[in-house]
């Protein structure tokens, strides 16, 4: 994103349609048992198609039960 504001060349970008295509055929083709698991696979998947993308983080929250309070668990990938 650094590339892109500098530059102002939208090929340094990332295309959001390209983005939500990948995220909506990836969560609704596969099945996923665990959100860590599937944000994972993700995560991965997003350094891997998106060269402009040199770091993520991801806090997953979820309250495993209903009357339990949040956990939340970071993942990060870096180039």
């Amino acid at each position: 994103m650094e590339a892109l504001l500098s530059s102002g060349n939208l090929e340094e970008g990332i295309c959001w349609e390209k983005l939500d295509n990948l995220l909506r055929t990836r969560i609704s083709n596969e099945p996923w048992t665990l959100l860590e698991q599937l944000t994972d696979h993700l995560g991965r998947e997003l350094l891997s198609e998106f060269p402009a993308i040199a770091k993520l983080r991801v806090m997953l929250k979820k309250r495993p039960f209903v009357h339990a309070d949040w956990v939340g668990v970071e993942l990060c990938w870096e180039r």
